[in-house]
């Protein structure tokens, strides 16, 4: 009995152990079923991921190709076409890099069939969008036009349905092969299910919970998998048209709003409004409370401003403390009652920064578009009347007008603007100089001179900077003009290779109150050699917006060895305190002085004074505009120490300069800008 009872229970250990082994081997390869299925399913779930983005990356580029030759039939800028056209390749380049990388991923025949045939569309189209480029290039506008729109634009379309379905075959394909792969993981717990009752109730319990619980993960994971993807989908369409700070439409998705709008005009006639928004007081915020509080300002006035708007208008911002609204069918009446409405609710508006409140306001532009302005740049429009908004006082409402005197000479001066940048680039600015000489025998130091800037026109004509300076210092183009003009005559005076030559350059206001531009200066020419050649002209009628960061930038001049020339002394109504609070070297009396005093004793009084009190600060005068001999007698008598104008010299082109040194062939000992001799 104990022998059968040992036998049993020997037969039943091997048994169980036999059940275990079994139970340990059918789980160990239903535990690489389980990761195979995973493996199968990552890679598939990968493969799929990127095919969609890389579909998604060619479906932005062929539709932004179509976007950007959309915009180049309205754009007449040859160099602005040129732009787009450079935009068009990379676009291209994009689609192809695209492309590739989607052929070089495993797929089934019949998605290759469909990606054979996407690929032929997209070639034709290609050549078709590239012959419409090479007509607009060569100015063929209404014939790119008729096959953009005739041809370009309905294969654009099918293209966009191909790639559709072939995203919803991506996605039938990935259905199939959850289904197998599901099918597969089935078979394998089946399987588990008749051997585990075969041998062993309670293995078969233990596998088959190990199984379903690997079943589960198995599955949370393809949902996790799945959410993400959707997730990171929805993310990637909402931040392409929208701004991130404040969930508004961006700039990209106004234009394409306002491009709807223009053919919808054209289609029926209809007319639409689109108010161009800027704070009055966001710079103040950021400045003083910190980019932190600008950004929750801007949400602020982002929620206010949805308030005031209708639920059929856009609102966009349009960048920095900018916004757009565009107004579908609206009459003018109704597109200033809105803005107005919006203004009034901004200027009672106070934003709140821990123990500061701030006042922001806003200028409103409005320009209105109906078939007769349809071919305009609408939002240029709103743009230029925010501008005159601004200019009329800020917090206020302006409507885009043709006709008005602000209107154009806002598109004279970006006329202008334009032709500067241009003339920057292509190097048609040239130097001139004038010299200034001394008229008082005491005076042992000789000539030095003015650097002045003229332009060239296309034809070569010489434009007088009356022409362009004022547009310059009104839309922040002097940094970049004095920068050229102190790094070119800089060049040129090293070039002389004369110690004793000097040379006198203006400063704009506008480069002075440009924090850029005085760093830029600190790191290019903080030791520069010849700084005891250079003085520096700071023109008397410049406001100083930081009155001790200029002081501060003089002194550091001062230390280096450059000199310091307030030009047009008397024209305001800061010349003596500028003089009185800044390191001055040199004192350049207002042409307005110099020019009557033959026959007005006022004037002579004047410089008179200005010439006494100069002296007795040590400062050396000069007197601008000098034209005839009669005056410059006077001026000697006056114990002016410099002259400068026609009757001492005209201005010349700085090559000429350089060539009389040389046909003179004797160094020119020009004047070291100091102190005034006793």
């Amino acid at each position: 009995m104990l022998s059968i009872t040992k036998n049993f229970n020997r037969w039943l250990l091997i048994s169980l152990l036999i059940v275990f082994i079994t139970s340990a081997i059918t789980l160990f390869q239903t535990y690489s079923t389980v990761v195979e299925t995973h493996n199968l399913l990552s890679t598939k779930v990968r493969i799929q991921q990127e095919k969609r983005s890389l579909l998604i990356s060619m479906y932005n580029a062929a539709r932004e190709r179509s976007l950007v030759l959309i915009a180049m039939l309205d754009e007449k800028d040859a160099f602005a076409l040129d732009d787009m056209n450079q935009q068009l390749g990379s676009f291209a380049r994009q689609f192809i890099t695209a492309r590739l990388a989607l052929e070089g991923l495993p797929s089934s025949p019949q998605e290759q069939t469909k990606l054979q045939a996407l690929f032929k569309l997209t070639s034709d189209n290609g050549l078709r969008q590239r012959e419409v480029a090479i007509r607009l290039m060569d100015g063929n506008r209404s014939s790119a036009r008729d096959l953009l729109f005739m041809k370009g634009i309905p294969a654009q379309a099918v293209i966009i349905n191909s790639m559709d379905g072939i995203i919803e075959h991506q996605s039938d394909d990935m259905d199939q092969t959850l289904a197998i792969l599901n099918s597969n993981l089935q078979t394998s717990i089946q399987n588990i299910a008749i051997i585990g009752t075969a041998f062993f109730l309670i293995s078969l319990a233990t596998i088959f919970i190990l199984i379903t619980r690997a079943s589960r993960q198995e599955e949370k994971l393809l949902r996790t998998s799945l959410e993400k993807e959707k997730k990171a989908s929805r993310k990637m369409a909402f931040h392409a048209t929208h701004d991130p700070l404040t969930t508004l439409w961006n700039r990209r998705y106004f234009e394409e709003m306002l491009l709807e709008l223009k053919q919808l005009t054209k289609k029926n006639g209809s007319q639409h409004g689109l108010l161009y928004i800027d704070l009055d007081q966001f710079k103040l915020v950021n400045d003083t409370a910190g980019h932190e509080a600008g950004d929750i300002l801007i949400q602020e006035i982002s929620t206010l401003l949805k308030r005031n708007i209708r639920e059929t208008d856009t609102l966009a911002r349009l960048g920095g403390d900018e916004f757009g609204v565009l107004l579908p069918n609206c009459h003018i009446d109704n597109a200033i009652s809105i803005s107005e409405t919006i203004r009034s609710s901004l200027d009672g508006y106070q934003f709140k920064w821990k123990a500061a409140n701030f006042h922001i306001g806003c200028s409103i532009g409005i320009a209105m578009m109906d078939k007769s302005n349809i071919n305009d740049n609408i939002l240029s429009m709103a743009d230029i009347a925010c501008y005159n908004a601004k200019e009329s006082g800020r917090n206020c409402v302006h409507t885009y007008k043709p006709s008005d005197t602000q209107v154009l000479q806002r598109e004279v001066d970006m006329n202008i603007i334009s032709v500067i940048t241009e003339s920057l680039e292509l190097g048609r600015f040239q130097l001139f100089a004038q010299a200034i000489t001394p008229i008082q025998s005491n005076i042992s130091s000789p000539t030095y001179y003015e650097i002045l800037i003229r332009m060239k026109s296309e034809d070569g004509t010489i434009v007088s900077p009356d022409a362009f300076i004022p547009a310059a210092e009104r839309y922040g183009s002097m940094p970049r003009i004095d920068n050229f003009v102190i790094s070119s005559a800089f060049a040129w005076l090293k070039a002389q290779n004369n110690k004793d030559l000097c040379l006198s350059i203006n400063l704009s206001g506008s480069s002075l109150n440009s924090k850029e531009f005085i760093n830029n200066f600190y790191t290019q020419y903080s030791h520069y050699e010849l700084a005891k050649n250079i003085c520096f002209e700071i023109t008397e009628t410049t406001t100083l917006r930081n009155f001790g960061e200029t002081i501060a930038f003089f002194e550091h001049l001062k230390k280096q060895g450059f000199k310091i020339a307030l030009d047009d002394f008397g024209s305001g109504l800061a010349s003596f305190e500028y003089l009185k609070n800044l390191p001055i070297d040199i004192v350049k009396i207002d042409g307005n002085f110099v020019r009557s005093i033959e026959h007005n004793d006022i004037d002579v009084a004047m410089i008179k004074a200005i010439v006494d009190v100069s002296h007795k600060m040590n400062i050396q005068t000069v007197a601008e505009y000098v034209e005839n001999a009669n005056i410059l007698s006077i001026l000697k008598g006056l114990k002016v120490d410099f002259a400068q104008g026609y009757e001492i010299s005209k201005p010349m082109p700085i090559s000429e300069l350089s060539a009389l040194f040389t046909k003179n062939k004797a160094s020119p000992h020009l004047h070291i800008v100091g102190k005034r001799s006793s």
